[in-house]
């Protein structure tokens, strides 16, 4: 099985790195590639680098997982690979603490000093940023992004599309929408409705993300 990393970035890099360190452990993988159809094909930190439908074609047996930060872009790409019928695999840092009572989608990554407790959910295509803590019964949704230093407190439901900043902790017994964005070092007490950008200590909606609502410009 080959590992396609897509996003030769700085997350890309992160994976990556993530990814030989668990294949040391797990020799889970023949092989580990760069997808990125932005750029030319080649090499890219020592790696083949190439497009997507030439990663197709060269490799029968291929799995996927999506290293870009931006929410929006991460649900783009798992749509189109998804409709390739392209398989999904999961980065896991063996530093990482997951427990065995979590329930782990598809397309998930996991980087080092990571805690995932107890009955936690993480939908497919999300990533847990290193020493991010997801609390017990917490419910991550899909294509999310849960920076590092980011504490979700038990029981706390976050939606589809979020982006939880640097050292932002979010209280127990929330519901967190659908394409909030959580600026860092907000300090989330309440619930947040869906489409807004929330900022401060405690958190406060400062606008509304109808319109796109990118957390990178």
């Amino acid at each position: 099985m080959v590992l396609a990393v897509f996003g030769a970035s700085g997350q890309g890099k992160e994976v990556r790195e993530i990814a030989e360190y668990q294949n040391a452990v797990e020799n889970k993988w023949e092989k580990i590639i760069f997808i990125d159809d932005n750029k030319p094909e080649g090499e890219f930190m020592g790696l083949e680098m190439m497009q997507l439908n030439t990663a197709i074609e060269k490799y029968k047996r291929i799995e996927f997982v999506i290293a870009v930060g931006e929410p929006k872009t991460k649900k783009k790409i798992y749509e189109r690979l998804l409709s390739l019928n392209c398989e999904l695999g999961n980065v896991v840092s063996p530093d990482s603490q997951v427990s065995p009572y979590c329930r782990l989608g598809r397309g998930i990554v996991v980087k080092r000093g990571a805690i995932i407790s107890a009955d936690a959910e993480i939908g497919d295509d999300t990533t847990i940023q290193s020493y991010a803590c997801i609390g017990h019964d917490a419910v991550i949704g899909k294509h999310c992004q849960i920076s590092t230093h980011v504490d979700i407190g038990g029981q706390t439901i976050v939606g589809d599309c979020v982006f939880v900043g640097l050292n932002a902790p979010v209280r127990e017994l929330l519901t967190i929408g659908d394409n909030a964005i959580i600026s860092a070092g907000a300090v989330v007490l309440k619930n947040v409705e869906a489409n807004v950008t929330v900022m401060g200590n405690p958190a406060r909606v400062i606008s509304r993300n109808d319109e796109g609502g990118r957390v990178f410009h």
